[in-house]
């Protein structure tokens, strides 16, 4: 009977690390993904805020010629 115990025992700790394993592979690669992410939103405002400033300063040019 004790061994049975023994061994349902070790069983569920290794189901447990493994558990525990894929957790914290899976959390790796969503902060992976998040960071991905949160690059281009980046890079697409910092290219739409320069596009913005360059027609902003044509506009202002041609007003300056009317």
């Amino acid at each position: 009977m004790n061994e049975k115990l023994l061994v349902r025992t070790q069983r569920l700790k290794q189901a447990k690390d493994e558990a525990e394993r894929e957790a914290a592979q899976y959390r790796s690669h969503m902060e992976e993904e998040y960071q991905k992410s949160l690059t281009e939103v980046y890079m697409h405002t910092h290219l739409y805020i320069n596009l913005i400033c360059m027609f902003s300063k044509y506009f202002y040019s041609y007003i300056l010629l009317l």
